[in-house]
């Protein structure tokens, strides 16, 4: 019965770690239908009727983003297109999170940092909700970090995470600041010497 059970657990062992290299290996070479070397002209194509312009004020690298995408339970997220301001392709696309009152589509308001505690709860559920997609997806995170005392507002109580994801072409950064401060996922792509 032990060999069995012994051998159940190298079985699943195995399994786990298997699954684990294989995501690592997935390589998303951009985010979603937009890819590394994309040109604003296209990506406008491929997200037809989603992707809006900005202004065109101040020193954008792209003036594409899809404002208010629904993506998971608790939050929206505006999608910015950062171009590579030599080359005008894609290099860069930020997601930053709008946080939703729980079982709703409705926003948040930012509320003073005394008051943070109902937005901080959701800021949590935002980036386990997220940390567990890309780990499906992309594998275990190749770095995991946390920092205290970021200050903001002239308060130090602060705590920035961050976790990275390093794929092929593309990195992918999930970060957040507590408590109920803001969510960030980035996806950015490596330059040629960072690749594998």
């Amino acid at each position: 019965m032990k060999k069995l059970i012994l051998l159940a657990m190298v079985i699943g062992s195995l399994v786990f770690l298997n699954n684990s290299v294989l995501a690592q290996s997935i390589d998303p070479q951009g985010w979603d239908k937009a890819k590394w070397g994309m040109t604003e002209k296209e990506i406008s194509e491929i997200f037809k009727g989603e992707v809006k312009e900005r202004p065109k004020k101040g020193d954008h690298d792209s003036n594409l983003y899809i404002p208010k995408l629904k993506l998971g339970v608790h939050a929206k997220y505006d999608v910015s297109f950062l171009m590579d301001k030599n080359t005008k392709r894609l290099k860069q696309i930020n997601m930053i999170a709008r946080i939703c009152e729980p079982g709703t589509d409705k926003e948040m308001a930012t509320v003073s940092l005394s008051d943070f505690d109902a937005r901080d709860l959701v800021v949590k559920a935002v980036v386990q909700e997220l940390e567990e997609m890309l780990i499906l997806k992309y594998g275990n995170p190749t770095y995991s970090g946390e920092k205290e005392g970021v200050r903001i507002q002239g308060q130090s109580t602060n705590i920035s995470r961050k976790k990275i994801w390093k794929c092929q072409t593309t990195e992918i950064e999930l970060s957040s600041l507590s408590p109920g401060v803001y969510v960030i996922l980035i996806y950015r792509q490596k330059k040629d010497q960072e690749r594998l």
